[in-house]
Parts: C-alpha cells; sequence; structure tokens
C-alpha cells in the first residue's frame, strides 16, 4: 500500500499525476492524503483511492507548496520509505536512510548551493556526493536520468524521449517509485525501475511527437505487460 502526500489548492494537478503514477496496479492499494477539495478531485479520478491510514511507502511534495514541510515531517514520522520530490526537497535537513530524492538539476542545485550549470555539466558527481551526504538514493532527472546509492552505485536510465520534459512528468514518476517501493522494492531498485519504466512508457505514449504527463501514466500498465512477457 502506497500513500500519497501532495498537492495544493494552487497546484491540485499535481496530486492527481501522482496518484496516477502510483495508482497504476503495481501495488494493492493506493491512499491518498490532502487538502479536502484536492481529496475530492483525486477520488472524483481515481474512485478506488482511500484516505489516511498505514503504508508500506509514502510519495511526499509535488505541488505541496507552503504544505511541503508538513507533509514530509508526517511522512517520515510513519518510520516507511519516502519519496521526496518537488517541493519537499527544499525541506531536506538531515540524512535520510531507506528514502529516494527526486530532483532535476535546479533542485538539486539550490538543495547544495552548487551551480546550475556545473550540476547538468557533471550529473553523475552531484548525483554521488548527494547521494553519500543525505545517505540515501537520489534520483537526478534529467536528459539520462541517473540513479545513485550511497554505496557509490550508479544507474543510468536507457528509456525515454525529449518529449518526457513535460509538466507533470516528474509527479508520475515519484508515484510510481512510491508504488514499487510499497511493493517490496528496495529504494535503488525501486527508483532504477521506476525510472526505466516511465521513460519507456513515455516513448510508447509519444509514439514519435509530443506527449502530456497523463498519457504517459496511462501507458505505464501496458508497458508492464509488455515487459513481463518478454522476460517470460
Amino acid at each position: 500500500m502506497v500513500g500519497v502526500r501532495a498537492g495544493s489548492a494552487t497546484y491540485p494537478g499535481a496530486a492527481l499525476l501522482a496518484v496516477a503514477g502510483a495508482n497504476t496496479g503495481l501495488v494493492g492499494m493506493v491512499r491518498y492524503v490532502g487538502a479536502s477539495a484536492v481529496a475530492d478531485r483525486v477520488r472524483a479520478t481515481h474512485p478506488e483511492v482511500v484516505g489516511d491510514g498505514r503504508v508500506q511507502a509514502w510519495v511526499v511534495g509535488p505541488g505541496g507548496g507552503d504544505d511541503a514541510e508538513g507533509m514530509l515531517s508526517e511522512a517520515l514520522a510513519d518510520d516507511v520509505p519516502v519519496v521526496v520530490d518537488a517541493d519537499a526537497l527544499r525541506h531536506v535537513d538531515g540524512r535520510l536512510p531507506g528514502c529516494v530524492l527526486t530532483p532535476h538539476a535546479g533542485e538539486l542545485a539550490a538543495m547544495t548551493g552548487a551551480d546550475r550549470a556545473d550540476v547538468e555539466d557533471r550529473p553523475l558527481a552531484h548525483a554521488r556526493e548527494a547521494a553519500e551526504r543525505w545517505g540515501c538514493v537520489v534520483l537526478l532527472k534529467g536528459h539520462h536520468t541517473l540513479v545513485a546509492d550511497p554505496d557509490g552505485r550508479v544507474r543510468a536510465t536507457t528509456t525515454g524521449v525529449p518529449w518526457l520534459a513535460t509538466a507533470g512528468a516528474g509527479d508520475v514518476l515519484a508515484g510510481l517509485v512510491g508504488a514499487l517501493l510499497a511493493a517490496g522494492l528496495d529504494p535503488y531498485d525501486a527508483a532504477s525501475v521506476g525510472s526505466w519504466l516511465h521513460g519507456a512508457a513515455a516513448t510508447e505514449a509519444a509514439a514519435g511527437g509530443p506527449l502530456t504527463a497523463s498519457r504517459v501514466a496511462v501507458q505505464i500498465p501496458q508497458v508492464v505487460r509488455a515487459t513481463l512477457a518478454e522476460l517470460g
């Protein structure tokens, strides 16, 4: 069971997209916790999603705005793995073993005080340094997304298309990684598999042209089915 703490009155769509990423059939149930007006929209779009309760992992931050700090604090109090994304990244102030941080270059630069251009020029070095600094897996989104473990291992995502640089795609990715964490994958594998599936779904959804984040989420179950079939 995966929980999602995301969205706000200003950014309700982020909650819908994060839930869409989590609600891909990879975990038995999705819980949503947030402002009542946003929760109503989530339930209207995803009627199978339930409210607060026990979870095996949390997804926190997409569209959280001023509520992101509280969302992160409440999720960490449950002592389960947490995917920390978007607005919640600004409130990371210590080591977070067992968690996954999902910044893009600008967010990682803001977290570390590095120059964004340097993060973009040397993503491998910065991803490794961040994973060591916060004691958790860092998924650094970019042209070639990198997943860095505190032990020094790094995986590069080989799927995806340039069209994936679209609003809300990161929210879907955060939800997907959270579902894989809740399903039992360790943080390094959950981030790696999630990034690969997200990119593969985007490639299928784009079909050679532009796409939206919502279409990526819809495509994920089909990519999972095709991948499992190929594995036999």
